[in-house]
């Protein structure tokens, strides 16, 4: 799974952009769509689609349809949040300009095979008893981070624009299929494969582990800056480069070689879908998954009506 910079970058910078960035300071509720934002759709290349019906194709993309009930629940509220939000005031907007794709039929088919109606029918199941629920802050919809397995403790947004992030622990993730990812590379190997990613800038590969330094990691482990050959990296650019899920990542010397070891997958930020399963299979509900991946505040209100 590789992780997109640009995508965290861009949710983390929003709020500093958007025109109603200043009201953003206290928390977040769960609550039902209008009846007006109901009437939004999805032009695709030949074919219009209702919201719900495309919230359903987006779940199929974001998340294992293995997973527990109540975690595709928890992603629905998540994708049907962000779809309204990438809509905006539009009535119909084209699936090209949607950042988040979801899974076409043909593809749900190609990837559940005799599963296929089995599995849609448990999305389908997540999206209906979901129906209309988004996650707004200070009245406005947002943009939740999530990822597939944590570290073992998600992340805080430390810079402070998105307060509804905070570090969570999610013990369950160390046991998850993928958790631990370990590559193992000769020095030159690495410096070529930092060097082609990042042609602009010049590398010095001789005892290149010599200069590899942490600058900087965040509370849950992940790295935000290090240097390289005398180059400065982000933690999710080297990730990226090398093809690790995550960059919660350590380097060692290992039998003359590189050894490179990453924990988790995804960018470690908001819900932990393996987490959420297995809050699921405990008994917990899609409300107090959400409730306890994001940070909301004391005025948090499930409602029936607008």
């Amino acid at each position: 799974m590789r992780i997109k910079p640009a995508a965290i970058v861009a949710i983390i910078l929003a709020a500093m952009i958007v025109p109603y960035a200043a009201v953003f300071v206290f928390g977040k509720r769960i609550v039902p769509v209008s009846d007006q934002l109901k009437e939004r759709q999805i032009q695709a290349e030949s074919e219009t689609i209702c919201v719900e019906d495309y919230v359903v194709r987006l779940v199929a993309a974001q998340i294992p349809v293995q997973y527990h009930i109540e975690a595709l629940k928890a992603q629905a509220v998540i994708a049907r949040t962000y779809l309204y939000q990438a809509i905006g005031e539009n009535k119909t907007i084209k699936e090209a300009d949607i950042t988040e794709q979801g899974w076409t039929e043909q593809k749900m088919k190609q990837e559940w095979n005799e599963q296929f109606r089995e599995n849609l029918q448990k999305i389908q199941q997540a999206v209906n008893e979901t129906a209309d629920q988004v996650i707004t802050w200070n009245g406005s919809l947002i943009q939740l981070l999530y990822h597939r397995v944590s570290s073992g403790t998600t992340r805080t947004d430390e810079s402070g624009i998105c307060p509804y992030l905070k570090s969570k622990e999610s013990p369950y993730d160390i046991k998850a299929e993928g958790y631990l990812q370990m590559k193992i590379m000769t020095q030159a190997e690495f410096a070529q494969i930092l060097q082609t990613a990042y042609p602009d800038r010049a590398i010095t590969s001789n005892n290149i582990l010599a200069t590899l330094q942490i600058l900087s990691k965040d509370s849950s482990g992940y790295i935000e800056k290090m240097q390289i050959g005398g180059c400065e990296f982000q933690g999710l650019e080297v990730a990226n480069a090398l093809q690790m899920t995550s960059c919660c990542m350590s380097f060692e010397e290992y039998d003359g070689k590189l050894r490179v070891i990453s924990r988790g997958i995804g960018n470690g930020y908001g819900m932990s879908q393996w987490g959420a399963s297995k809050m699921g299979e405990e008994g917990k509900t899609w409300q107090e998954i959400l409730q306890y991946y994001y940070a909301f505040d004391a005025g948090l209100q499930i409602q029936n009506n607008l």
